[in-house]
């Protein structure tokens, strides 16, 4: 009982010893994707046999049993340093092949432990083993034969070369000096109190192997890392999840804004292939424009373009320690260059189809408004200043071609410069001249995005400041009739997309210029047959006239009418006031209704009475135009019968004399006249 009074608090210091190494492990184990974890951990796990096999020699009654549990404690020996050797080489950031280093010493360790194990010869492990009875644990007791000796040679040289690479870690950038310092104080320790023991003497529980007292020791500064520094955590934390394997830009910055670490995504940011080139240089050197938008702010959220059009979203965010002290900042960014690039082109294409759409609705107003104008001479101009006015362009000019189809003439435009070539008969020869000589040969839209550079752009010096032009074929069908020019002040001004939208304005252009073509000839054509209808008719009133008798019209007097006489004339000092009213057919005068009235009739007269009036001349003329036309149909008629009985009764004779004889008397009768002759000619040649 006094005994294991003795042993309590040792075996209360081992196991806690032994808890805090399985708990490192664990820890490690659980973040064995970051950076030199999964090592650590296996490291942390050998390092943890070596401690039990250290519990179970020391309990153990009997010689053999102490001999087996401290060849035990080799496994851990042995492969501990291979595990610490690997951490420090992945945790400083060494770029070398670790299966070149590790494998082999693995192959060593093994080596050794297989011939520590099997104790083929006594002498070359443990030489004289005996146990040394003392207080609170009795202490196993032997020389080190050669493979002992060498194999603690060669932990000991294991665990100066991975100290060797810790210390050496404090000169590189990319490495979290606080965390390293922890890592090389809490690992080395145990090395360091193995050479002590050795080299001093130095005892703990009666034994001259004090690593397990400084292993636990170990464990604990590791421990007060690990939630202390966040090793494994915040750096180099989930590395492989959290970083590498995401495509967001992934940067953290220390409190004094150095990049300390990054993913390989974040390369791209700063155009970096290695992360040595960005590690530990300040933020503001990397990129100026985010260090300007955030600077000492401890949270923001903003978009930054970089000089090559880049445009990034950037999240940043403080990191804290358990004690609320800032201990750096996290920039997550995206790329969004292509969901911009999208915003913008679909922001692009709804204002270009706005345009489009006001556009086409211009062009139906401007084509509703054209096409209400019958005038050629009138509807070319308008058709000119509507297009400029309602889409802003310089100089519209509308060409039709000449008579024989070699020229296109200018006929219409609304710009000074054009008013000019109006007055000089500008015209352009068809396929030889400039875009519009161009667009009246092949029929179709040209565009000139910077008529300074087009080869077939005419330079009009009435037209300065012309910097773009767009011509368009004016089509009816499958004829061109003309072209519609258009000019710009600006360059780049049009687009096919624009040929294709003001092809449809051209369209109704050119069929607005043919339907008042065709109402300019069917008017023509209507006023000639309107002239002649009153040349027509003229001339047969006045024949009509000079066939009559003297007569010139009637008189209506108290519901009786009398003739009127060439040369009478007809006075009425009771109504002194005359009022005249035409009789026409087809606007030609035939003949006048006069109406006399007293002075109270005269004052009585109403438009209504005006407007009877003039129905009853117009109705009056049409009736005596249906007499005169009923009375020369008659006559006609007449006259054809006549003839067609003439000719009948010339057509039953058979002899010459007969049919003269039949002729003259006919035409006598018919003509009423005493004497007719009829006599045979001779011909050219003297023939009768």
């Amino acid at each position: 009982m006094e005994m294991m009074d003795v042993r309590l608090p040792y075996y209360i210091f081992f196991a806690v010893a032994l808890l805090i190494s399985l708990t490192i492990t664990i820890v490690a184990w659980s973040s064995r994707n970051s950076r030199g974890a999964k090592a650590f951990a296996v490291s942390s796990l050998f390092e943890t046999l070596w401690l039990t096999g250290y519990i179970l020699e020391l309990v153990s009654p009997s010689l053999n049993q102490k001999l087996f549990w401290d060849n035990f404690q080799y496994i851990g020996a042995l492969f501990a340093p291979i595990g610490l050797f690997a951490f420090s080489l992945q945790f400083t950031r060494r770029k070398v092949n670790l299966r070149q280093w590790v494998f082999p010493l693995i192959a060593l360790s093994t080596l050794f432990e297989l011939l520590i194990f099997t104790n083929i010869r006594p002498d070359w492990t443990h030489i004289n083993p005996s146990i040394n009875y003392g207080s609170p644990f009795d202490e196993l007791t032997y020389d080190f034969g050669t493979i002992t000796t060498l194999a603690n040679a060669y932990i000991q040289l294991l665990g100066l070369a991975y100290i060797g690479v810790l210390l050496v870690g404090f000169s590189r950038k990319n490495v979290v000096k606080e965390q390293l310092f922890i890592i090389t104080i809490g690992t080395a320790l145990p090395i360091i109190a193995a050479i002590l023991s050795l080299t001093t003497g130095w005892r703990f529980a009666n034994q001259h192997d004090v690593a397990p007292l400084i292993l636990a020791i170990s464990y604990l500064v590791i421990g007060w890392g690990i939630f202390r520094e966040r090793l494994f955590n915040a750096v180099p934390v989930g590395r492989e999840a959290l970083f590498e394997k995401m495509n967001n830009i992934l940067i953290i910055l220390d409190n004094e804004d150095r990049v300390v670490d990054l993913n390989m995504a974040a390369l791209s940011l700063f155009n970096a292939d290695d992360k040595e080139e960005v590690l530990h240089t300040h933020i503001s050197l990397l990129t100026p424009e985010l260090y300007q938008e955030f600077g000492k702010s401890t949270e923001i959220h903003t978009q930054i373009t970089d000089k090559e059009n880049r445009t990034f979203d950037f999240n940043v965010t403080p990191l804290y320690r358990k004690n609320g002290m800032i201990m750096g900042r996290l920039i997550n960014a995206n790329d969004i260059s292509e969901q911009k690039r999208i915003t913008e082109n679909l922001a692009t294409l709804n204002i270009q189809n706005e345009l489009r759409a006001r556009r086409l609705n211009a062009i139906a107003e401007t084509s509703q408004a054209i096409s209400q104008i019958r005038d050629l001479d009138t509807l070319l101009p308008v058709v000119a200043r509507q297009i400029s006015e309602r889409f802003d362009f310089y100089h519209v000019g509308i060409f039709l071609f000449s008579q024989d189809r070699d020229y296109v003439e200018l006929i219409a435009a609304n710009s000074d410069g054009g008013k000019q070539m109006l007055d000089k008969g500008h015209k352009l020869a068809v396929g030889q001249v400039g875009v519009v000589g161009r667009v009246a040969a092949d029929k179709r839209a040209r565009v000139a995005l910077d008529v300074g550079q087009d080869a077939v752009y005419f330079d009009n010096p009435s037209l300065p400041e012309t910097h773009s032009e767009m011509a368009l074929p004016l089509m009816v069908g499958k004829e061109i009739i003309g072209v519609l020019d258009v000019q710009s002040k600006r360059k780049n001004a049009f687009s096919k997309e624009d040929a294709e939208v003001f092809g449809s304005l051209a369209n109704q252009v050119a069929i607005a210029i043919d339907n008042a073509r065709q109402v300019n000839a069917t008017q023509a054509a209507l006023e000639e047959a309107r002239s002649l209808t009153q040349e027509y008719v003229r001339e047969a009133w006045i024949k009509l006239n000079a066939e009559r008798e003297e007569r010139l019209g009637y008189r209506f007097v108290n519901n009786s009418a009398f003739p009127i006489y060439e040369g009478q004339k007809v006075e009425n000092d009771e109504k002194p006031y005359e009022v005249e009213y035409p009789v026409k057919v087809h606007d030609e005068v035939i003949g006048v209704i006069k109406i006399r009235l007293t002075e109270d009739e005269y004052a009585k007269m109403t438009k209504s009475d005006e407007e009877l009036l003039n129905a009853v001349g117009e109705r009056a003329g049409l009736a005596l135009e249906s007499a005169r036309l009923l009375d020369e149909t008659q006559k006609r008629a007449q006259r054809e019968s006549l003839v067609s009985s003439i000719s009948a009764k010339i057509g039953s004779s058979i002899r010459m004399d007969n049919i003269i004889h039949t002729a003259l008397r006919e035409l006598g009768d018919a003509l009423d006249a005493s004497e007719i002759t009829f006599q045979l000619t001779e011909t050219e040649d003297g023939e009768a």
